[in-house]
């Protein structure tokens, strides 16, 4: 075996070990994009977890929601902060999922599942009052997104403060 033949030999394990390295790179960055998407997954659910909790343990904050959700205009200065506070923490974590899914980490079930949610809080006439009058805090991009679903969310009549039962009849559920 000459010079040359051992060139050509090591040329063709240099290829091998650079593709092998490409191949090993490429299952890397899916094993990280795996594990934000359930980083993003589990820091939302804490988030939602949060919200909820505060509602469910706070004295009063449940009444409040309640009146808020209804007519914002009819909240005293005090709980017009009591109450931006709280659905600010909720438009937080919608902002937060809103890009997640615009950079590929929250998946396109999440994104159906979270736009439910936002449905469910546009739906009572006082979030989508305290929204227009509070949509400094977030970013462009996500207050033209969410001026685009108030565009189409129907205001709710019903009594129930957060739409639940009209944000999970979704199109599919009524044409059966």
């Amino acid at each position: 075996m000459d010079i040359m033949e051992l060139g050509a030999i090591g040329e063709l394990a240099g290829g091998v070990a650079v593709i092998a390295t490409l191949i090993y790179l490429a299952a890397q960055v899916r094993h990280s994009i795996r594990t934000t998407r359930v980083a993003s997954f589990r820091s939302a659910k804490e988030g939602f977890t949060h919200q909820n909790n505060l509602l469910a343990t706070v004295p009063g904050l449940a009444a409040l929601f309640i009146k808020g959700s209804q007519n914002f205009g009819a909240l005293e200065p005090e709980e017009e902060i009591r109450f931006g506070a709280y659905v600010s923490g909720y438009f937080n974590i919608f902002e937060t999922l809103y890009e997640g899914s615009r950079d590929g980490f929250v998946t396109d079930q999440w994104v159906t599942e979270v736009e439910r949610s936002i449905h469910a809080m546009l739906g009572p006439p006082g979030v989508p009052d305290w929204w227009r009058q509070n949509p400094f805090s977030f970013s462009d991009s996500f207050r033209s997104y969410i001026d685009d679903l108030l565009e189409v969310v129907p205001v709710q009549t019903s009594p129930s403060p957060v739409g639940y039962e009209r944000a999970t009849n979704t199109d599919e559920d009524s044409r059966r």
